[in-house]
Formats: structure tokens, sequence, C-alpha cells
């Protein structure tokens, strides 16, 4: 799986993209347009809150979430293509980061280029960008400039370059994921695992893919803080020697502010119940960056401060009381 993927999958899609990349310089749809927010909602606040808008909708890429299982597989990858030390896996791990975050990043600005100077081809009404009457998104976006840069055949490159990513990004999930329950339920093969997956996987396909990330909000502002939370300690372990206390603090307060921001963005989702008027003043007015549901930065940087005063002050816990990463 590994071999296929890095040796011809990916390789494909960056050539995709970059022949579209390519089209969106040599024929401009137009110049860089005015930013617009997309809705009144803190995520949809691309003019007002660029910063904010972004990182919430990185959410929604659940890059973060799936790096903790894709570790697997590239752990596992390393390994077999000559990693033995532990040192040697973390080299091995680190120099492909760096390779992918570079190329991840040219991916992102340029299509977010394509992006601003396609306003042309959709009308701007009550606030938003519309293509036909209907609000777009970004599946819109590409689309249409795919078309307009190329014509029918940048619709056909474009409906490759979403394929490969699914395909590329469900083969690693799938696997990983397959590959990590294996080894808790020994008793069920890879093989069943990864079937498992696949089947349920689709069955969730024909939801939607809009009803999928409308209802997978809620899901990713309770965990993807988690995720980066867990993620900066598992990075900053030595600074504690990991003890568990700091993990704790840490981890207990990005929950509740995370469980506050899930439990309001489900409210508001389905009007079946409303937060208490008092939690909701205390996590949008009294703590900082609350009114942009960000309230689980100072709260995890709070609980962190709290988790080290302990361990400097009481002291380091015993061996079976560390936390081990």
């Amino acid at each position: 799986m590994a071999d296929r993927i890095g040796k011809y999958l990916t390789p494909t899609l960056l050539l995709v993209l970059t022949i579209l990349v390519v089209a969106s310089f040599l024929h401009p749809v137009g110049d860089l347009g005015m930013p617009a927010n997309a809705s009144s909602a803190v995520s949809d606040s691309y003019k007002d809150l660029p910063f904010v808008a972004g990182l919430i909708q990185g959410y929604g890429t659940m890059d973060a979430l799936a790096s903790l299982t894709f570790s697997i597989v590239v752990i596992q990858s390393a390994k077999v293509f000559g990693a033995k030390t532990s040192k040697e896996v973390a080299g091995v791990t680190v120099r492909a980061g760096v390779i992918a975050a570079v190329l991840l990043a040219l991916v992102y600005v340029f299509l977010a280029r394509i992006g601003a100077t396609s306003q042309s081809l959709f009308t701007f009404s009550d606030g938003v960008f519309q293509l036909n009457g209907t609000a777009i998104d970004g599946g819109h976006v590409l689309s249409q400039a795919s078309y307009f840069y190329l014509g029918a055949i940048g619709r056909a490159v474009l409906a490759l370059v979403i394929f490969l990513a699914c395909v590329t990004t469900a083969t690693g999930l799938i696997t990983a994921c397959a590959e990590y329950f294996h080894q808790i339920l020994p008793k069920v093969s890879h093989t069943a695992w990864a079937t498992i997956f696949t089947l349920v996987a689709t069955t969730f396909y024909f939801g939607g893919l809009s009803e999928i990330i409308k209802w997978s909000l809620p899901v990713l502002y309770l965990l993807y803080p988690l995720t980066v939370v867990i993620v900066f300690l598992s990075l900053a372990k030595n600074l504690f020697k990991g003890d568990r206390r700091v993990y704790q603090w840490t981890i207990g307060f990005t929950f509740v502010a995370g469980l506050y921001d899930a439990l309001a963005t489900l409210s508001t989702m389905t009007g079946f119940f409303q937060l208490p008027s008092a939690i909701t003043h205390f996590f949008t007015k009294i703590v900082p960056l609350g009114a942009y549901s960000m309230s689980w930065i100072p709260l995890a940087i709070l609980g962190f401060i709290i988790g080290m005063v302990m361990h400097v002050v009481l002291g380091k816990t015993n061996e079976s009381s560390k936390e081990t990463v």
C-alpha cells in the first residue's frame, strides 16, 4: 500500500494539481478579489476574522485527527524501507513530515489563489457568492474554475484530483484503523477490520458529503482541540518528565471548553435544547477567545500551567503514575 501510494498515486495527484495551477497563471479569470464572509458564523468570517475562520474550517480536514492513526502507517513504512532504530524512524518521519508540510502549503496557497481570482465566475448576493441562485462552496469554485481554465478537460482533471485524493486518504485511514483495532482484538484479522471500516464508510457516504460535514462539526469541536493538545504534550513531555498530572490538567480543561463548543453547536443546529445562559455567558464573554469558539486555547494553557506548578511544587510522580507516549 505504502509503495503504491508513494510511487504512483501521490506524484500523479501532484502532477494533476500542477496542471490546474499552471493553467490558472497562464489564463487567469481575473485579479485577486475582495474577501467576503460566507455567513454570519465565526467559522465563515473570512473577511472579518480570516485566521479564526481558517483554523475552524481546518477542523473539517480532520488532518490532526488522522495523523494519530496515519502515524502507524508512517512508522511501519519507515521500518519496511530500512529504518531500524528509534532514532532512524524518527529521522525518516521528520524528513517526510517536512516535505509533506511544504508540499501541502504550496497546494493550499495556489488553490486559495485560484479561488481568490475566480470571483467573477459567480454572483455576489445577500452577502454570499452564488451560482444559479445557490450559495457556493469550495467544490463549486474548483469545478467552475477548472471548466474556465481547461474546459471539459478541466472538469475531468478535477474529477481525477478528487478521486486520487480520496483514494490515498481512504486507503491510509482504513489501513491504519484496521492495524490499530487488529492490535487490540487480534482474533479479528486485519483484512476483516479493513472490510468492516470500508463498509461503514460506504454506508455513511450515502448520506451525502454535506450532511456528513454538518453532523461531524459538533464532534470536531470536541475532538480537535483535544488532539492538538495531545500532540503538543507529546512533543513537550521532556519539560515535565511525562508527569501524568500535566496531561490530566491540560486535557481536562481542554475537554471542558471543547464540550461546551460541541454542545453549543449542536444546540444551534438542532434547536432541541438550549444551554443555560450563565454557562453561555461564561464561555463566550468571560473566557478569552470564547466568542470565536476558541476558549479551549486559554483554558488549555491554564491547565498546562496548573499541571506544571504541581509538577514543580509537589515533585515528580513515581514511575507507575507517569504517562508514557
